[in-house]
This record gives C-alpha cells, sequence and structure tokens, in this order.
C-alpha cells in the first residue's frame, strides 16, 4: 500500500493549489524524508501511481532552476508515493542546498548513498555539495565514485569536470621530488607490504617477486610507475583519499 493523500496521486497535469502548497512548502521535513526512507523497501506502485510519480519528478526537474519551493514541494510529494525515489531525493538536497542548509542536504545524501551505492546521480549531488563545504578530499572521492558508476555517460564527462576542479583547488599533484620522498620497496611473499595487499588497484595486476612498490603514508602501495603518475596529477592516494605531503616531513629533515 502507498500511504500518501489520494490528491498526490491523481493530480494529474494540475499546479498545487495555494492552500495545499503552504503546508508543504513551509518547511522540508527532512527528518520525515529520512524516517520514510529507512523504514522498508519501495512500495508496488500501479501504472496510474506511476504517471503521478514521474510527472511530480518532472515537475521538479522544471522548477529546480527557478522556484526552488515549488521543485520541493513537486519532490516531497513524489517521496510521498515512493520514498526511495533516488531522483526526488537527489532534488530535495539539491533544494535544501539552494536555501542554504547543505548540512542537511549531505545528511539526505549519505543516508541515500546507503540504499543506491550504485548511483551516479547520487553521489554526483554529494560531491556537489561537499564542495560547496570546501570538503575537497570528500568531493573527490564521490565524483570518482560517479565515473566508476556511470562509464562515459553525460553525467560522468560533467563530473570529471568537477574532479579536476577540485584537484585544482587542493594545489594539483606533487612534483618530482615530493613524489621521490615515498618510500619504495621490492614486492616479497616472504615479507609482506602494508595493509597486506596482492595487486595494485590502479593497474589491476598482480603484483609479483621484486616488483618496485610505493608506499604512500597512509601504507596503501601500488607499482610506482602507476601511481607516480597518480600522484603527479593529485596529491591523495587512490584508495583512501589521503593527502601525501608536499614537503619534507620531520622526520626526513
Amino acid at each position: 500500500r502507498i500511504s500518501c493523500p489520494a490528491h498526490f496521486a491523481s493530480m494529474g497535469n494540475c499546479l498545487p493549489s495555494t492552500c495545499c502548497s503552504r503546508s508543504v512548502l513551509g518547511t522540508v521535513d527532512v527528518e520525515g524524508i529520512l524516517q520514510r526512507l529507512d523504514e522498508g523497501a519501495a512500495p508496488v506502485i500501479t501504472n496510474k501511481v506511476l504517471r503521478s510519480l514521474r510527472w511530480h519528478v518532472r515537475q521538479g526537474e522544471t522548477f529546480r532552476t527557478t522556484d526552488a519551493r515549488k521543485a520541493g514541494w513537486h519532490f516531497q510529494a513524489a517521496l510521498l508515493i515512493n520514498p526511495r525515489d533516488v531522483t526526488a531525493l537527489c532534488g530535495i538536497a539539491d533544494m535544501l542546498s539552494v536555501l542554504g542548509d547543505v548540512y542537511s542536504a549531505i545528511k539526505l545524501l549519505r543516508r541515500t548513498a546507503h540504499i543506491a551505492p550504485f548511483s551516479g546521480l547520487v553521489h554526483f549531488h554529494l560531491g556537489c555539495a561537499l564542495l560547496e563545504q570546501n570538503d575537497v578530499i570528500g568531493a573527490l572521492s564521490e565524483f570518482q565514485a560517479v565515473t566508476e558508476c556511470e562509464g562515459d555517460s553525460r553525467i560522468a564527462a560533467i563530473s570529471q569536470s568537477h574532479l579536476d576542479l577540485a584537484l585544482r583547488s587542493c594545489g594539483g599533484g606533487l612534483g618530482p621530488e615530493a613524489i621521490a620522498r615515498l618510500d619504495v620497496r621490492a614486492w616479497s611473499k616472504e615479507v609482506p607490504v602494508p595493509m597486506s595487499q596482492t595487486r595494485c588497484t590502479i593497474c589491476l595486476e598482480e603484483f609479483h617477486e621484486g616488483d618496485n612498490l610505493r608506499v604512500l603514508r597512509c601504507a596503501h602501495v601500488f607499482h610506482a610507475t602507476c601511481v607516480d603518475h597518480w600522484l603527479s596529477h593529485s596529491a591523495t592516494c587512490p584508495l583512501c583519499m589521503d593527502v601525501q605531503p608536499r614537503y619534507p616531513t620531520a622526520e626526513g629533515m
């Protein structure tokens, strides 16, 4: 069963009336949205109700850039029909960011990512919200997740441009001297590397006896030739996004 007012399921193509919209538009009940999100799986929806759901989502997308309050009303109406509609959840988060409540937007998107971990749309909006809060490292991780989820899609291309912007904002990659200061060791079965890794997660090849491995500050290891190219463009670990030192540390001076 769908727990939503009957008029939400039968509104057709009419805009919400003023008296109806005021109660919903006044505030966004983020906690209520999160509670319904956690209550269970998406409900079974008939074709008629599905058309109404899609209409609300389309209207929300239409008003997103011109009228955040109307967009929010339509996205909330869609969530009353299906509390787990990813597009509507991202729309609500986007509206919250526009209205200045980035904290709630991030909270909502993180919870949405738990139910839709392979949605590039969720990772994209979360990356944008984190970037707005100057969390460059968190944004980098989310934008990279978009490219992994979406392949060569348009949203992946947009995310790549955001990723490049985020990398530039945190100063780009390491210089040759900074990379050379990072530890290098030969891989051996008798002497395990930190984190007990057995393959390079950049090229996905198994480590072989005598391979030169670069050990980052976070203890993750990669083929030196693979990660050195990465580090020349980004000062972060490809796995955990830990920022690598650009200058000599106290131990190295």
